[in-house]
């Protein structure tokens, strides 16, 4: 029968420990992500997508859905890629030649609300351990955002604009 020796003894549990901490498989997800800022999902950043960002990113429309936290977290990263790279919301007109009433460029201020967000952790804003069902509270835009129009024109269901 062979002894092993006290050394040869730690060095094979060791060698263990060791191939089972490069072997084991890694979360694909944590939700044990540090928040460290105050810039929250519900407060700033659901209303910066309703105005912006909605048209394209709702349920059954061309991109993934923004509309809530649960639909927005997993896309922090790429989000804040997309707006640091001004690819999202898409606008091709070269700025500096005046103001055109469908820009939906993001400020500056919203640009920076959104990486602090996604930075931070992107903190949904509920402080329940079970956040993911809460329902998001986005208020409804209230009047024009460049005040009121000369003039409002009625379209027929039935008609098409080009």
């Amino acid at each position: 029968m062979t002894r092993l020796t006290p050394i040869a003894g730690a060095c094979a549990i060791g060698a263990a420990v060791l191939g089972y901490q490069l072997l084991r498989p890694e979360p694909v997800y944590s939700r044990h992500v540090p928040i460290t800022t105050k810039i929250v999902f519900n407060r700033e950043i659901a209303q910066i997508f309703q105005k912006k960002c909605f048209q394209c990113h709702t349920d059954g429309n061309v991109s993934v859905p923004l509309t809530t936290y649960k639909e927005a977290r997993p896309w922090a990263v790429a989000i804040k890629e997309e707006i640091l790279e001004r690819e999202m919301p898409p606008w091709s007109a070269a700025s500096g030649y005046g103001h055109f009433a469908n820009d939906m460029s993001l400020t500056s201020r919203e640009i920076s609300l959104i990486l602090s967000w996604a930075d931070g952790g992107a903190p949904s804003g509920v402080l329940l351990v079970d956040e993911d069902k809460q329902p998001v509270f986005v208020p409804a835009l209230n009047g024009w955002e460049q005040g009121n129009p000369d003039a409002i024109l009625n379209v027929a269901e039935n008609t098409k604009i080009a």
